[in-house]
């Protein structure tokens, strides 16, 4: 998968997150701090940026860098970093 494929697939994931958010919100559910992490991670829109960041830098990495532990960690670290601090009550 490259730089296209990932963009639209982490387009995909913010619709779904950004849908179940708001289906969350109308039946008045609460979620648990873990999902509330795993589904803000997707619904603040980082992940498409980050796709962006390397289409504009000339990049288009492989798959098998993009799945490296060390690169996941690093992409979860930076979108909590952004996303955390655009969290409203």
């Amino acid at each position: 998968m490259g730089a296209k494929a990932r963009f639209v697939s982490t387009f995909d994931l913010f619709f779904r997150a950004v849908a179940q958010q708001a289906l969350d919100r109308k039946d008045g559910k609460v979620i648990d701090l873990e999902t509330y992490i795993i589904q803000r991670r997707d619904t603040s829109g980082c992940r498409p940026c980050w796709v962006l960041i390397e289409y504009a830098n000339g990049l288009d990495l492989p798959e098998y860098v993009m799945d490296e532990k060390e690169m996941r960690v690093m992409n979860d670290a930076t979108n909590d970093l952004g996303s955390w601090s655009n969290v409203s009550s």
